[in-house]
């Protein structure tokens, strides 16, 4: 067998219910290199966030089974998952919201396919590069999610417990 190392693609979350949107922005991001995972609610969302944490969430905020804000405030409770809103929502004071509750990034529709991957590419490189305050010992660390529990002496890598002496 050959020796093979398979790149693999960072995955990211988009929870937008207007589908055109969804599909042209998962299509897009696909052509630049990432894992793309879409749903049209928040429902569908938590349950993928149960699953799988991503390496990154594009997040709307007016959906029709609630608010993007209060999802994005929820999450962030539990994980450390960078955040960029793209929203219909342009008051300052909706993006001083959405920064508040721990955003990277906020991106105001209509936008520029380009400049959204641009954005992406700029807040997972942070992220990478460790350039953020992880919380509750969830890192990211290379190309994987990293989770120490210090009082459990536990370390969940990608989810998958991993066993220490």
């Amino acid at each position: 067998m050959a020796d093979q190392k398979q790149e693999i693609k960072e995955l990211i979350y988009i929870v937008e219910d207007h589908e055109v949107i969804r599909e042209g922005v998962r299509q897009y991001l696909e052509l630049s290199g990432y894992a793309v995972r879409g749903f049209a609610n928040l429902k569908s969302a938590r349950e993928a966030f149960a699953a799988q944490v991503p390496s990154l969430l594009i997040q709307d905020v007016m959906l029709p089974d609630g608010d993007g804000f209060a999802f994005v405030k929820q999450l962030k409770e539990k994980t450390d998952c960078p955040v960029i809103f793209m929203t219909a929502r342009t008051e300052e004071s909706d993006r001083i919201l959405g920064f508040e509750l721990g955003a990277d990034d906020y991106i105001s529709k209509p936008f520029s396919p380009k400049e959204l991957v641009l954005r992406v590419q700029a807040v997972l490189r942070r992220y990478r590069n460790g350039s953020y305050e992880p919380s509750d010992g969830l890192l990211y660390v290379g190309d994987h999610w990293m989770r120490f529990d210090e009082q459990d002496h536990r370390l969940e890598v990608d989810d998958n417990l991993v066993i220490l002496t």
